[in-house]
């Protein structure tokens, strides 16, 4: 099992909730839709049962700018677990 924790601010999904795509180098693992950064984000997607090391891709279909804040924000990462 894949498990990403991490978080994101709940103005940044108000008006556009975020899609998320995990892939497995380079194949699509899970696609999953994140609407709600009111509280952490756990994110866990299955593992085929026979892997070894693997490139991870964690994208979102936008970001977004929050205030006056310039820069374009998406999800902030904090821990990635295999188990």
């Amino acid at each position: 099992m894949l498990t990403i924790q991490g978080f994101c601010v709940a103005e940044q999904v108000k008006g556009r909730p975020f899609g998320l795509t995990l892939t497995m180098d380079g194949a699509a693992l899970s696609r999953q839709t994140l609407s709600d950064c009111s509280k952490p984000l756990r994110i866990t997607a299955p593992l085929p049962p026979k892997h070894g090391p693997f490139s991870l891709g964690i994208e979102l279909d936008h970001t977004v700018r929050v205030g006056s804040d310039a820069r374009e924000l998406g999800i902030a990462v904090e821990s990635v677990s295999v188990r």
